[in-house]
């Protein structure tokens, strides 16, 4: 989207960074159950997750993108993004 070049340190930090959060979420494949008691809500929670940390990646990548824009393409794709952010938080 920016037209910039990944370089090795990115690619580093953002396998550290997945590697992270498969720790986190500790799926059952890999390390096991840790009770009989079945967490019905982990997988939601990790997906849930997965989206937020997608959606804040892209909202940084268009904060950058919109410095080199014109200032009302600006202002109206922000008026847009705010009106649409708030329909999710209504569901």
């Amino acid at each position: 989207m920016l037209k910039e070049p990944l370089t090795i340190l990115q690619l580093i930090t953002g396998t550290i960074t997945l590697t992270g959060v498969v720790i986190i979420a500790k799926p059952e494949f890999i390390f096991g159950s840790e009770s009989e008691e079945v967490h019905e809500s982990r997988l939601e929670g990790t997906i849930l997750a997965v989206i937020a940390a997608l959606t804040a990646a892209f909202s940084m990548i268009h904060l950058r993108k919109l410095k080199t824009t014109p200032g009302m393409y600006g202002f109206h794709l922000n008026i847009f993004l705010t009106f649409v952010s708030m329909q999710w938080q209504l569901w």
